[in-house]
C-alpha cells in the first residue's frame, strides 16, 4: 500500500475536508490532519513502513520560542521555587518545567530543539519529520493542543515546520 498522501487533486470526495487515513502497521488513523504534512515535500518525511530511509534533514514541527518566554512563563505560573528565578544556572531547570507544565496542560508530548531561524533559537515542537507518524494526534486534538501552546505562551503564529540547527565537532553551525 502506498503511504505517501495524495496530491489535493487526486482525493477522494470524503477526503476533500481537509483529512487523510493512512494505514500504519494494521491500523487505520482517520480524521489526520494533512495541512501540517502537506507543507513539506514528502521526500523529507520518513514513512512508517520505510523507517530506515530517512531523510538527511530533520525538521520539526511546532512555535518557535526563546528561553526566555519559556522562563517568564515558569515565573508567572510559579512552577520552581523563588530561589530558582534569575539564577542563571536554574535556567534549564526553569525551561524543562515549563515545557512540562505545557505538555501537561495541551494533553500531548512536547520536546525542544535548536532550530536555524532569525528569530528563535528554539522550537516548542510536537513532532519530527522522522517521527510524525507516532506522535501525530487526530485533526481535533492537535488543534486543542496547538490552541493550549498559543493560550499558555501568548502567541500569535500557526505552529510551523523549522529546520534543525546542525553543530559539527569543531562547534562550527552547519546549515
Amino acid at each position: 500500500m502506498n503511504l505517501i498522501p495524495p496530491s489535493r487533486e487526486q482525493r477522494q470526495p470524503d477526503e476533500v475536508r481537509g483529512t487523510i487515513s493512512l494505514q500504519y502497521r494494521g491500523m487505520r488513523i482517520k480524521g489526520l490532519d494533512s495541512k501540517a504534512l502537506d507543507q513539506l515535500p514528502p521526500e523529507l518525511l520518513a514513512w512508517p513502513k520505510k523507517r530506515h530511509d530517512k531523510p538527511d534533514l530533520l525538521y520539526h514541527f511546532g512555535f518557535g520560542v526563546s528561553f526566555q518566554q519559556l522562563h517568564d512563563y515558569c515565573v508567572a505560573r510559579d512552577l520552581l521555587p523563588n530561589h530558582y528565578h534569575g539564577a542563571l544556572t536554574r535556567y534549564a531547570a526553569m525551561v524543562e518545567a515549563a515545557v512540562k507544565e505545557i505538555s501537561r496542560l495541551c494533553g500531548a508530548k512536547l520536546y525542544l530543539s535548536t532550530v536555524l531561524h532569525i528569530e528563535y533559537q528554539w522550537v516548542l515542537a510536537r513532532y519530527s519529520n522522522h517521527m510524525w507518524h507516532r506522535e501525530v494526534l487526530r485533526d481535533r486534538d492537535e488543534l486543542n493542543a496547538a490552541g493550549a501552546i498559543q493560550r499558555e505562551l501568548g502567541l500569535h503564529e500557526p505552529p510551523k515546520w523549522y529546520r534543525q540547527r546542525v553543530e559539527s565537532p569543531c562547534g562550527c553551525f552547519l546549515m
